[in-house]
């Protein structure tokens, strides 16, 4: 079953076996989340070294926030940014609890 749209789903099932013995009828609703966390385009300052980064996700929630200088190689699992004086390039990595992340560089 492949499904096109984020969003409730409900799908009827039975089951038969060789015998010719069937199940009753089940309806099963569930949710499918297949659109990708939003990331706030400009990550809100806190303060003179301290920034906040800011994601939702309208189906699953957010499940992990990571940042890391983009020269650097190892992520930081935290949406508060601290940094020293300077110039920086980051890069933000959001995952949702489906599974579905962005990534983004500023």
């Amino acid at each position: 079953m492949l499904f096109s749209f984020s969003g409730m789903h409900e799908v009827s099932v039975f089951a038969e076996d060789n015998a010719e013995n069937q199940s009753t009828l089940e309806n099963i609703k569930f949710y499918i989340d297949l659109d990708k966390p939003i990331l706030e385009k400009l990550p809100r300052k806190i303060n003179s070294n301290l920034i906040s980064i800011n994601a939702q996700d309208l189906h699953s929630g957010i499940k992990n926030i990571f940042w890391k200088k983009s020269i650097d190689k190892n992520w930081i699992n935290s949406n508060l940014i601290e940094l020293e004086d300077g110039q920086y390039s980051i890069d933000i990595l959001v995952q949702d609890n489906a599974g579905n992340e962005i990534l983004e560089s500023f």
